[in-house]
């Protein structure tokens, strides 16, 4: 048998179903991300400056490992406060998710952390009965602590509109294809990916540790 030659057409855009302005703020979230991890394979939660993601600081969190199976959140944009309609800070990042999903998120970006690797999930969403469906997406990139080692995460939850809606949980959707990208592997461009199939204002409490 033959082996099954490469496609060489442009490879299928990961946020093709969102709005061009929620794709923009995912865009731009990323394209900080890779402008500091220039220096090293993977920038340092020290080196992001939040005043630097613009329209997407609302939307944007820091997730840190604190055990095998445990990923707390430490900082999280105003958008997804006002999704959850309270502050989800020391929560697990599976707060934003339907319980299933939740699980399988927190894996996937358990597992992002390990290799490392930049993670891009497809989701929908609905409040409840007569709800439309709501399309969106989660954008993970790891983050180096103070002793070097990849224990962090900055991500981003947006819906296809950019819009917050309270009271949303969101499931893992169907397609596009979950983008696992293994940094140091085609790096320069930021569509490709292993496809796996299933006011600006940044809260911060530095009370807490």
């Amino acid at each position: 048998m033959h082996p099954v030659p490469p496609p060489t057409g442009p490879l299928p855009d990961p946020l093709a179903h969102l709005s061009p302005q929620a794709a923009r703020l995912l865009s731009v979230l990323e394209a900080d991300w890779r402008t500091i991890s220039r220096t090293s394979p993977v920038p340092r939660h020290a080196d992001i400056d939040p005043l630097a993601l613009h329209a997407a600081l609302p939307h944007a969190f820091v997730a840190q490992r604190t055990g095998l199976d445990a990923l707390r959140i430490r900082v999280a944009g105003q958008a997804l406060h006002d999704g959850l309609g309270f502050d989800p800070w020391g929560m697990s990042v599976g707060c934003f998710f339907t319980d299933d999903a939740g699980a399988r998120v927190v894996a996937l970006v358990q597992d992002c952390l390990a290799d490392p690797a930049i993670l891009g999930v497809p989701l929908i969403g609905t409040r409840r009965f007569g709800w439309h469906p709501v399309r969106g997406h989660l954008l993970a990139l790891p983050l180096a602590d103070a002793t070097g080692q990849v224990t962090k995460v900055m991500g981003a939850i947006v819906s296809h509109d950019t819009r917050t809606r309270s009271g949303l949980r969101w499931d893992m959707a169907a397609a596009p294809a979950i983008r696992r990208q293994v940094l140091g592997r085609q790096f320069a461009d930021s569509r490709a990916s292993d496809p796996v199939q299933p006011g600006l204002r940044l809260v911060v409490d530095n009370t807490r540790t």
